[in-house]
């Protein structure tokens, strides 16, 4: 009986070691510190060492692709949600085929702390599992809040958004972020990233009559982002402002939130060409052109009276 065992054991290490030679899986993160409640994209590249070209798919319930993530204390951490099935992959012999998947909805990654995530992928001769990379989450430093109204219609409750603009400081750099959050229903709707910010400037937030959260903040010298942000953590616009003619602020009218000053240098407006412009007069007729036996020079003779 222990024969069969130690076969049994042995034929499963065979097939591991045998899809360890076909296939290689290693994992990347641009960069190893995420705020709280922001994306965590992990790229995974998957190549084929063998001379058969090699087919990844789900089978039997189970995803070809998944991820083993644990936190300092080795716990295990659980999965929370279930992302849409990656398609199935196939890998020509010597090629690398790449998938980049966004952890934070999928697993219980809600709390600040250093993890460990490692990539499973299921391959028709065995499981192979990436070396592991470490990444920590922390907070922000939070620099403005404030809670508002959203419309609604009829007998509809009331629903309140809190937008907070946070901080996170780099070896390089500061970056700023916008928060939404449903504080009375526990909801955290996302975590934007505006880019590059000068904290020695306060930014600028206004909501509009919609909810929609409008923050002009400074870049870089002489360089102010825009940005709008919805209701459900979905960035709308972004544009770049200079102060080269006078600076920009933002302003509130009758429940519209814009920009006003400064010179819009990305995107590029376009100018609205007027209607004499799009339909000009035409021409004027060209004056004649002289004949050979005109006479030379512009003035002539005149016949100067006889006299008496």
């Amino acid at each position: 009986m222990q024969r069969f065992m130690v076969l049994g054991v042995a034929g499963v290490m065979l097939a591991g070691n045998v899809a360890r030679a076909q296939l290689s899986v290693q994992i990347r993160c641009d960069r190893d510190t995420f705020l709280l409640h922001e994306s965590i994209p992990i790229d995974v590249a998957i190549r084929n060492y063998s001379g058969r070209t090699v087919q990844l798919e789900d089978g039997d319930g189970a995803p070809w692709l998944g991820f083993h993530i644990t936190d300092t204390a080795g716990s295990l951490v659980k999965k929370v949600g279930d992302s849409p099935p990656p398609q199935s992959a196939l890998v020509p012999p010597g090629q690398t085929v790449m998938r980049t998947v966004d952890l934070f909805p999928l697993y219980d990654l809600r709390a600040r702390g250093t993890y460990k995530v490692q990539a499973v992928v299921n391959a028709p001769n065995g499981r192979v599992i990436s070396q592991p990379v470490r990444f920590t989450i922390v907070s922000g430093r939070e620099i403005w809040s404030e809670t508002v109204g959203l419309p609604s219609a009829g007998d509809a409750a009331d629903e309140y958004r809190t937008y907070s603009l946070l901080v996170r400081r780099t070896d390089r750099e500061e970056l700023l972020y916008v928060s939404v959050k449903d504080e009375q229903h526990q909801l955290v709707y996302g975590l934007v990233p505006l880019g590059a910010f000068i904290s020695m400037t306060q930014p600028e937030a206004r909501a509009d009559a919609s909810g929609h959260l409008h923050v002009l903040y400074q870049m870089r010298p002489r360089a102010f982002g825009y940005a709008v942000v919805s209701p459900t953590g979905t960035l709308l616009d972004a544009a770049v402002y200079s102060d080269f003619m006078s600076k920009p602020q933002l302003v509130a009218v009758e429940g519209l939130v814009r920009v006003l000053g400064g010179e819009q240098t990305r995107p590029k407006n376009e100018r609205v060409m007027s209607e004499k412009e799009l339909a000009p007069p035409p021409p004027p007729a060209p004056k004649p052109k002289k004949k050979w036996w005109w006479p030379f020079g512009s003035q002539t003779t005149t016949a100067q009276p006889a006299r008496p």
